[in-house]
């Protein structure tokens, strides 16, 4: 498994606890057109993922949400069994919502559009708040929901052991937090990645949000 920056922080952090929206690991080509719901995880994409859980650090237990997307819990239960393999604890914690792709309101007419536009172009369109929330929910509105969910799950059974909270995703996402909270334009920095996360850590009323070395600290009040 070649570097990985976001686990490379992970290792290094002397945050108590801290949460990961993280896309899922390696998946295949749609089995028919349109049909993304349904693709599993490639063997390269269980491995990676069961590799990743397996380098993660061993003093904190790794609790794993996922969204209702078949994939995202492959992901999760590989890199349960990858923490668990080194000597760590892991759990599974469940599907979100927030979590899945429920913002993409007609998926038909999404693809159409992106098969005009390029799929590029198409996201910052829609990052732009360009498109009719018929075809996709406001980027704004999504972000702020994807946020608010990841504080709402690191309280779920809090007690006082130090976690880190995976939240596994989709690229379309991360997207929206990238872009609007972080400034991360993906025309510059890329799309994200199999395995790509963005950090996020809770000090009383702020939040710091991070993504490889770029970092922005957020009232929280402003996220409501």
């Amino acid at each position: 498994m070649k570097s990985n920056p976001l686990l490379e922080w992970i290792k290094k952090s002397r945050l108590p606890s801290i949460s990961v929206l993280l896309r899922h690991a390696h998946r295949g080509p749609p089995r028919k057109r349109g049909d993304y719901y349904s693709i599993p995880l490639t063997p390269e994409g269980r491995t990676m993922a069961y590799e990743f859980g397996r380098q993660l650090r061993r003093d904190k237990l790794v609790r794993s949400f996922y969204s209702p997307v078949p994939r995202c819990k492959e992901t999760a239960e590989c890199i349960r069994k990858g923490a668990i393999s080194s000597g760590g604890s892991a759990v599974l914690m469940g599907e979100r919502d927030f979590l899945g792709t429920q913002f993409i309101t007609n998926p038909k007419d999404m693809l159409k559009m992106i098969e005009e536009l390029g799929v590029s172009n198409f996201a910052r369109r829609w990052l732009s708040s360009e498109l009719d929330v018929e075809i996709i929910d406001d980027p704004y509105e999504v972000a702020s929901k994807i946020i608010n969910g990841l504080i709402t799950s690191m309280q779920e059974k809090n007690d006082t052991q130090d976690k880190i909270d995976i939240h596994i995703t989709h690229d379309w996402n991360m997207l929206p937090v990238r872009d609007i909270f972080l400034n991360v334009k993906h025309e510059e920095m890329g799309w994200p990645g199999y395995l790509d996360g963005i950090i996020l850590a809770r000090d009383d009323c702020k939040i710091t949000l991070r993504w490889r070395d770029i970092t922005k600290t957020t009232d929280l009040h402003a996220l409501r």
